[in-house]
């Protein structure tokens, strides 16, 4: 496992002394995936690709009682109220739950990278050898969930499992501009 370097701090005139994030800090993507390491798996993280580096931070994966429980209540509460179940707005209301989530994982995530810590894997990209990405079976292949697999120079091989459709292209442009 690669170990964080510390992170580049920029003073640029008065400030409160926090650390300021320079656009090297700010990923360019973010994605929630499960993360394994060669066949063990290390359970939920975001993936956030950087101009020079591939980082997985573990998160907590509280995500999935959202998508559960926020519905669930909505539904009970709407039903309660209305005597009718408005599918039409549980849909919207799901889906800009998912997006906030996306959101603020992505930042807390650049964040806990920032900071460095337990919990941040970093791949450099000059480290990574082979990328390959398969589709998931049956239905979910149709809501777009990919299995993809990161290898690097000394052989480990990191999979995500998630919605990976487009990550492939993201990550083979970033390679190639990495050089």
């Amino acid at each position: 496992m690669y170990q964080r370097r510390p992170p580049v701090l920029c003073a640029v005139g008065e400030g409160d002394g926090q650390a300021e994030m320079t656009d090297r800090n700010i990923p360019s993507r973010g994605q929630t995936a499960t993360f394994s390491v060669n066949g063990v798996k290390r359970g939920d993280g975001m993936l956030l690709l950087y101009p020079d580096e591939l980082t997985v931070v573990n998160t907590r994966s509280i995500g999935t009682w959202v998508y559960v429980l926020v519905p669930a209540i909505y539904l009970a509460v709407h039903f309660y109220l209305f005597h009718t179940i408005g599918w039409g707005f549980l849909a919207v209301w799901y889906a800009a739950g998912w997006w906030v989530w996306q959101g603020m994982g992505r930042r807390l995530a650049a964040r806990k990278v920032a900071a460095g810590g337990d919990g941040v894997t970093v791949i450099p990209l000059d480290q990574v050898t082979s990328v390959e990405c398969r589709k998931a079976r049956k239905g979910a292949n149709w809501l777009g969930i990919r299995k993809m697999t990161v290898t690097t120079a000394d052989g480990t091989e990191y999979k995500f499992d998630g919605l990976m459709e487009q990550w492939h292209d993201h990550l083979a442009r970033a390679l190639a501009a990495h050089g």
